[in-house]
């Protein structure tokens, strides 16, 4: 692992971060995201780890006390690297998670279940300190069970 001295400097963030949440029925809502960071150093050199652009678009049924939410996650390559950093190349992935409520008076039961990466891409997160010698995870699945109380 290499070792590095970041120091402080001047530098400039731009970005932008738009989420549109669409009723389009009583039982669907369309939702879609886009985020974008470009940070550098006065000079114009690039800042390391900034995150690339992403995209997402899902939708969200829901029936009584059932949830079911798809969605697919775009993500840019990032070409715009700090000095000894390597590019990252863009991928898509394809989720989709679910949860049922069985509520009653003064709490509720949550059980949900999360499929993530189901298009088993291999891809490597820019931000990770460790994205050149480990890929983030592949296919898989998340059960999960939640108690709230009110």
């Amino acid at each position: 692992m290499p070792i590095a001295n970041y120091l402080q400097g001047d530098s400039n963030f731009w970005g932008t971060e738009l989420n549109l949440d669409v009723t389009a029925t009583s039982f669907l809502n369309v939702l879609t995201g886009f985020d974008y960071v470009r940070a550098e150093l006065t000079d114009g050199t690039p800042l390391p780890r900034i995150a690339p652009m992403r995209g997402r678009f899902g939708l969200d049924f829901h029936y009584k006390n059932l949830n079911v939410n798809p969605e697919f996650v775009a993500v840019g390559d990032q070409d715009r690297v700090f000095t000894n950093e390597t590019r990252t190349p863009g991928y898509g992935l394809f989720n989709i998670g679910g949860t049922y409520v069985i509520p009653s008076k003064h709490f509720a039961n949550i059980f949900s279940v999360n499929a993530f990466n189901l298009n088993n891409k291999l891809y490597f997160n820019h931000i990770s300190f460790i994205k050149d010698i480990s890929p983030e995870i592949g296919r898989g699945v998340r059960f999960g069970y939640t108690i709230r109380f009110y």
